[in-house]
């Protein structure tokens, strides 16, 4: 037979409905007209457009929050309803709370490691304070002092430093430029030879020595 018409079958979604909807889904189940200015402009736009199915949309509301929207038409392809529902964006919450724990950990190790740092530098500093005021001391008594002092590289025998004392004796106002060998003062010869030998090894043993002044006269030295 030939078609007679067509038959609708029609149902209200009132708010009975929508709280069996949201029972059945486990979340709340909002019922909002097409144009409804609480809706996003991305969905009031998609609601706007002609469709002949259901088109679902996702919008962030909040940095915790998504409300995903279904746009429902008619049978004229015009938005009748919007279903929306809003779920707590859980991942990316957990995520936030984690970069915050790792920074603020971060920030605890750079302030532990800074004050052990400063904690270790201030050691250092007064150790080093101390040791110059320590080596300070030491030249001021070597100085100062009536024996003559000096000290030796021994592998070259270069004098290093000399006490003015011992400059005295040897003949200088001052120490050369060019600076002293220890044979500049105590030259080779049967006494010096064996006596430095001995005496450059470690020890506390006195040696005699033949001391040899810039003008080039010998006294015995100790």
């Amino acid at each position: 037979a030939p078609t007679r018409g067509t038959l609708l079958f029609g149902r209200a979604l009132d708010d009975e409905v929508l709280e069996r909807l949201s029972a059945a889904a486990g979340i709340k189940v909002h019922g909002l007209a097409p144009d409804d200015r609480g809706l996003p402009d991305a969905v009031r736009a998609a609601a706007a457009r002609p469709r002949s199915r259901p088109e679902a949309l996702t919008v962030i509301e909040r940095e915790d929050r998504t409300a995903t929207h279904l746009v429902i038409p008619d049978i004229t392809g015009s938005a009748a309803l919007v279903l929306r529902v809003t779920e707590p964006r859980r991942v990316f919450v957990r995520g936030m709370e984690t970069i915050n724990y790792l920074v603020y950990v971060a920030f605890v190790m750079c302030l532990l490691f800074g004050a052990i740092a400063l904690v270790l530098w201030l050691r250092l500093t007064r150790h080093w304070a101390q040791r110059n005021e320590s080596e300070a001391r030491y030249r001021a008594v070597v100085a100062q002092a009536s024996e003559g002092i000096v000290l030796v590289d021994p592998a070259t025998l270069a004098i290093l430093e000399a006490n003015q004392a011992f400059l005295d004796n040897a003949g200088y106002a001052r120490q050369p430029e060019a600076g002293l060998n220890l044979a500049d003062v105590f030259p080779p010869g049967p006494v010096n030879t064996p006596a430095l030998t001995k005496g450059l090894l470690p020890g506390d043993r006195p040696v005699e020595l033949k001391l040899r002044t810039r003008g080039g006269e010998t006294s015995d030295a100790e």
